[in-house]
């Protein structure tokens, strides 16, 4: 998971992760809202079999990411890896006002740390010998 995943989409999946018995891995660039999200994901859902842990990762550094993945391994690597790490910078403009920092950082976000997180997905699920997995934006 990734930027903002701590609260909307991601934190609900992660509810329902723990909800059917999962371990997950909490993501994000912001080591308070991952300290925001876990307390919340362990207020819904106080009992749950899975492990739930917490880790800053930047999905812009593909190292991050890598250090995320190979951090599972004792787990039994990637069953389900869910890229949620996206922005819609305010300095976004339409297409004719959208700075090139803006753009590169959004294309950085929310492409390339899909990229870096898929690859490393399937990367795990072959180490651990799986022939099925869930890699999902």
């Amino acid at each position: 998971m990734g930027p903002n995943e701590c609260s909307g989409i991601g934190l609900e999946t992660v509810i329902l992760m723990l909800r059917e018995g999962a371990s997950v891995l909490m993501t994000d660039i912001a080591a308070p809202a991952l300290d925001t999200a876990i307390t919340k994901a362990k207020e819904v859902v106080p009992s749950h079999k899975g492990r739930v842990e917490t880790r800053v990762v930047d999905v812009t550094k593909e190292s991050d990411i890598e250090a995320a993945v190979a951090y599972i391994d004792p787990w039994g690597g990637v069953d389900v890896m869910f890229n949620n790490a996206a922005i819609m910078h305010p300095k976004d403009g339409d297409a004719d006002e959208c700075p090139d920092a803006i753009w590169d950082l959004t294309f950085s976000i929310n492409v390339k740390g899909v990229w870096y997180g898929s690859k490393h997905a399937v990367r795990s699920l072959r180490k651990h010998g799986k022939k099925t997995g869930s890699i999902s934006t």
